[in-house]
């Protein structure tokens, strides 16, 4: 109960080092009033917002960018990846 008390009330607490663009965005998402929270008015705002200002979506939507890593999928189905 003490946690979600927490949740509803207090403001989140986030480290020192994070950059100001991640805080700014993180704080955004986390609007308690939804209609006020980052993407209220589409995800258009939210892939607007600086912190995605290196992505280049079109690559994102025709799958241009190369993964930095891909499993390794044998007879398991890949769940030798996973605890």
């Amino acid at each position: 109960m003490e946690l979600f008390h927490k949740i509803k009330n207090n403001p989140p607490n986030f480290p020192k080092f994070i950059s100001a663009s991640s805080k700014e965005f993180l704080e955004g998402l986390l609007i308690k009033d939804p209609s006020k929270r980052l993407g209220a008015q589409g995800a258009e705002e939210v892939k607007n917002h600086s912190w995605f200002e290196n992505v280049n979506w079109d690559y994102i939507f025709n799958k241009k960018y190369q993964s930095f890593y891909i499993p390794k999928i044998k007879g398991d189905l890949g769940l030798k990846n996973f605890d």
